[in-house]
């Protein structure tokens, strides 16, 4: 992250500031009045903090730029529409299963390359159905895949 910073030409004392202040962060959680003790965060941008959508983002940039070159997504006009990012967030935009299925591919590649893990867990999908029901082809769907042995069985 703080060399990505650093090759985008942010001042190296900024940098230096920043990387100072994540390796020596202590976290605390909190569940309803009782406090944990401190722990050191190996990882990751801080929840809640002003800086962390800026870094989270700066950090995936790569992985948004390689979805949004593909060309693979829905259009409006002549403009691909085919990824949302809003802090640790992101929604996929496809036309069609296999689109999305494509662009899954391309998040696989891109997330192995920074060391980034999607939560399956927390993941969903969602069908829009056409108002023309005679244009439908299909209701069911194969099984996505975000990586070769990683199934998602998403429900809808």
């Amino acid at each position: 992250m703080f060399l990505k910073l650093l090759y985008d030409g942010v001042d190296e004392k900024v940098v230096r500031i920043l990387a100072f202040w994540y390796s020596n962060e202590v976290c605390y959680v909190r569940w309803n009045d009782v406090v944990s003790s401190g722990f050191k965060m190996g990882n990751g941008t801080r929840q809640g903090d002003v800086f962390s959508p800026l870094l989270f983002s700066r950090y995936i940039r790569e992985l948004l730029d390689d979805v949004c070159s593909s060309g693979i997504g829905c259009f409006i006009g002549t403009q691909c529409v085919n990824i949302l990012a809003y802090a640790d967030d992101l929604v996929l935009l496809a036309p069609s299963w296999h689109a999305l299925q494509s662009m899954l591919n391309i998040l696989h590649i891109q997330s192995f390359a920074i060391d980034l893990t999607c939560n399956v867990t927390k993941t969903v999908y969602m069908i829009f159905m056409r108002k023309s029901r005679h244009r439908i082809f299909s209701t069911v769907f194969p099984l996505l895949q975000l990586a070769a042995l990683l199934t998602i069985c998403f429900t809808f």
